[in-house]
């Protein structure tokens, strides 16, 4: 069997991501729909609840302009 070499560029791909939901984050925000990230954790594991547990939560004064939040996120 002769398998092709496949190279992915992580950086582009993530590029090609981050463009596209930033059009579509843009488009919710116009209509009044804030979009946001959630964690659903379902059962008892305790890494599962370990992990969930030790994820950033960063909070903004709602004074914060919008580009001062936008550029924090590209970051």
């Amino acid at each position: 069997m002769n398998a092709e070499k496949l190279f992915l560029d992580g950086n582009q791909v993530a590029d090609s991501i981050k463009g596209k939901l930033m059009d579509r984050v843009t488009k919710l925000s116009r209509k009044g729909i804030v979009p946001c990230l959630a964690t659903i954790l379902v059962g008892e594991n305790p890494s599962s609840k370990t992990y969930v547990r030790m994820k950033g939560i960063i909070v903004h004064p709602d004074t914060k302009k919008e580009l001062e939040l936008l550029t924090r996120a590209h970051d």
